[in-house]
């Protein structure tokens, strides 16, 4: 076969057509694409169609354009003769006329290069904040997380200390309430939350070492994803039952509960929560059946004490002691082994009659495991600041509770390990499980 190749600049100053002709016919090929790399000699288009590589446009190209246009005239005579006398340079369907090449246009491909170094560098000062920001939370707000409706005794405590905590951190501390399934659901959104400071907990024991052990479908150790920042409060349990009953001390109630006829209830902020377990040890201990009805927190399972839907609960102190004030319920002891100073007149759990009974709960600050141990060193400095404020002290003791020992934070999460340890065989020894 003998073909007879062209090159045919086209208006578009970055692309050339390869067009290859033989017994009258014309073929065209793919577009070229440009490579300023190659040399003269590789833009010659071979004759036998086998080497298609066109350059970037220049003026030296533009030249050499010319001279293969002026060489293919030369052979005009033949190639009109095989292609039925149609014109190299003249009107064509098949082939448009040839242009001039257009001015070479700038090129742009170093200023590139050059930005694509600067890249990294211009990306560099938003690695460095964000790694700062993950290793820092000041400056930003906090989000105190709550993991019970509000009005309960844990949101109380939390609110208290929230514009204390505030003031020693030097940034906003907002307290928000998720609750559900006896405060697993906002325990664990605590610990699922990015590490850096700025999203923690203010639970009661109950959520890091008992009810953890009674989930079915969310059986994650919070002892291990949360790291303790500091143990905040230790408080006892009040047993506040509806004043319509006509009881006024422990062991009348305990009578009245072994009465054939009697529908006991207690009321508890969700299965395996703190109030659960009290009622669990102390119908143990009293030898009462009593029917268990979980709420979604504190507050609402006393307001059906209050409104005689329910015959007791065992609340903490902060939400249960005002209540008990203004006779709306009646305190009939406390849990602890000495009385509380806002409640001077309940006997403790010993005194009223069921000696051999102390329970006792504690509130704690926990940030998401993997936070930085120098943003933890900075949390719990100012959260031991804040809770040994004169100010949280007074709104403890107002709501009966007292201020937790100081203990450093690794003692402490030493200690919920044990607790969540022992928690596990009695859940198991108890039969309990979540509803």
């Amino acid at each position: 076969m003998n073909w007879t190749s062209y090159a045919v600049d086209l208006p578009d100053p970055g692309s050339s057509i390869f067009l290859a002709g033989k017994a009258g016919k014309i073929c065209s090929s793919r577009l070229v694409s440009l490579n300023s790399g190659q040399s003269a000699d590789k833009r010659r288009l071979a004759a036998n169609g086998s080497e298609n590589i066109s350059s970037q446009p220049d003026a030296a190209h533009s030249s050499r354009a010319k001279f293969d246009r002026d060489a293919a005239a030369k052979q005009a005579g033949v190639t009109d003769a095989r292609l039925g006398k149609l014109p190299i340079n003249g009107p064509s369907k098949m082939a448009p006329q040839a242009r001039p090449a257009r001015p070479r246009e700038a090129d742009t491909r170093e200023p590139t290069m050059k930005r694509r170094h600067l890249l990294p560098l211009l990306a560099a000062p938003a690695l460095i904040t964000r790694a700062r920001a993950q290793g820092s939370a000041q400056g930003r707000p906090i989000t105190l997380i709550v993991p019970y409706a509000a009005g309960g005794g844990t949101d109380i405590v939390a609110r208290e200390l929230a514009p204390i905590l505030m003031e020693q951190l030097g940034q906003s501390v907002v307290v928000e309430n998720r609750g559900g399934a006896a405060g697993h659901v906002g325990a664990t959104s605590v610990a699922r939350a990015r590490p850096d400071g700025t999203t923690l907990l203010f639970a009661v024991s109950t959520n890091i070492v008992v009810n953890p052990h009674l989930q079915r479908n969310d059986r994650i150790n919070l002892s291990s994803v949360l790291s303790p920042v500091t143990k905040a409060s230790s408080y006892q349990y009040v047993l506040v039952i509806d004043p319509k009953l006509p009881v006024t001390s422990l062991r009348e109630l305990i009578a009245a509960g072994k009465q054939p006829n009697a529908d006991f209830s207690f009321s508890s902020g969700g299965v395996g929560s703190n109030n659960h377990l009290a009622g669990i040890l102390f119908a143990e201990a009293a030898g009462l059946q009593m029917e268990h009805i979980s709420y979604r927190g504190t507050a609402p399972a006393l307001q059906d004490v209050v409104t005689g839907r329910v015959t007791m609960n065992f609340s903490s102190p902060p939400p249960a002691v005002p209540l008990a004030k203004e006779g709306r319920l009646r305190a009939l002891a406390v849990t602890g082994n000495h009385r509380l100073p806002s409640l001077p007149d309940v006997p403790t759990l010993s005194e009223a009659g069921l000696p051999g009974i102390v329970i006792l709960g504690w509130h704690g600050i926990f940030a998401p495991a993997g936070t930085p141990d120098g943003e933890m060193s900075r949390l719990e400095a100012a959260a031991n600041k804040a809770i040994r404020d004169p100010r949280f002290a007074r709104s403890l003791e107002r709501d009966g509770l007292e201020v937790a020992a100081a203990q450093p934070r690794a003692e402490f999460a030493i200690a919920i390990r044990e607790e969540y340890e022992f928690w596990g065989k009695k859940v198991r020894e108890l039969d309990l499980k979540a509803e």
